[in-house]
């Protein structure tokens, strides 16, 4: 092929975003010719187990009846509707997102552009750099030694006048505790901006703010199908908040964010709850079962409802990431061990 002169300046991107990493997860190589998929990746916090082929099946031959040479609807309605019945709020009170990343995102971008962040340390990797990502400052607050929130410090923070936004994962990753209620009731009723509560594994614990949305004005919670839902390849994530917070967000989100596949399954995902309930916080299984786990084609159970903090080797990871982290800020070079850092394959929710 010839080769061209290109014409035209050196483009570089914004300061701040040169200085992110990429978002890459290592895993190891595969043999020769094999495809090789870990059946439990911790750092990603993926199911185990996948859809039973009928209810893909089902899925799969929804989608072929819906044509696919037209956008999707917009605001993916009926799975909006259908989210807000299930949890006795208004449709005006949800907003469906790409993934709960998309939901991060558009939140800064509307209310905390040119602004700060509020956040804990650890907490969510990804966080950090959706907040830079959405032209705002980071301001992280590191938890206590036992995992449970600095409140005085993040009351402090919450009050300050640049504070757009403050965001709360609970239960938290990578540490797997959830927060204690007055604790987070303490940070909603110090800040001045919209405060972000998310729920991503929500399915795992005993307490939610959902039923709050009516006491507090600026507060937003936010949930996933990529979790309990076992639906992480169809990228679904929602906004619960009040009407104006949801109007607003709205008015960032890009048009016809989530296909057509994702919303028939995210659709079946929340029609196919537990026990017969219409649940978004239950995973999707047509097998019969009761208790704690149904069991699957192999006679292997799947957990619901189990706390994240049952899991002792995720809450020791996340203490040696806070230790390393700490020992990091204080000069030294020191590295996390190997199954702590195969609890988050990347420590970079202390960047900024």
């Amino acid at each position: 092929m010839r080769q061209v002169d290109a014409r035209g300046p050196a483009v570089r991107p914004r300061e701040e975003i040169d200085r992110l990493r990429p978002y890459r997860i290592g895993s190891p190589a595969p043999a020769a010719g094999a495809v090789q998929i870990p059946p439990v990746k911790l750092n990603q916090n993926e199911s185990p187990l996948d859809w039973p082929p009928e209810l893909k099946a089902e899925v799969m031959r929804r989608l072929a009846g819906r044509p696919w040479n037209r956008y999707p609807p917009v605001d993916a309605d009926a799975l909006r509707e259908a989210l807000a019945g299930s949890h006795g709020i208004g449709p005006d009170q949800v907003a469906v997102t790409n993934g709960s990343n998309e939901a991060i995102l558009t939140l800064v971008q509307t209310f905390a552009g040119g602004r700060s962040v509020l956040l804990t340390a650890p907490g969510y990797s990804m966080s950090a750099p959706l907040a830079v990502i959405g032209g705002a400052a980071v301001k992280p607050v590191s938890l206590q030694p036992d995992f449970s929130l600095d409140v005085p410090a993040m009351v402090e923070a919450a009050r300050a006048g640049d504070v757009g936004m403050v965001f709360i994962a609970s239960p938290n990753n990578p540490t797997g505790n959830a927060f204690a209620r007055p604790e987070l009731e303490a940070i909603l009723d110090a800040a001045r901006g919209v405060v972000v509560i998310d729920e991503a594994y929500a399915g795992f614990a005993s307490d939610s703010f959902l039923p709050d949305l009516s006491r507090y004005t600026h507060l937003a919670v936010l949930r996933t199908f990529s979790k309990a839902f076992a639906l992480a390849g169809a990228r679904v994530g929602w906004i619960a908040a009040p009407a104006a917070v949801i109007a607003a967000v709205r008015k960032a989100l890009p048009p016809y964010n989530l296909n057509v596949f994702a919303q028939e399954a995210a659709g079946r995902a929340r029609s196919a709850g537990a026990g017969g309930e219409a649940g978004p916080d239950d995973p999707p299984r047509t097998r019969a079962g009761a208790g704690d786990a149904a069991p699957d084609r192999r006679g292997h159970g799947v957990p619901v409802g189990r706390k994240l903090h049952s899991f002792p080797d995720r809450v020791a990871g996340g203490r040696a990431l806070l230790a390393a982290s700490t020992a990091r800020r204080a000069g030294a070079r020191r590295q996390p061990p190997a199954y702590a850092r195969a609890v988050s394959a990347r420590d970079h929710w202390d960047a900024g």
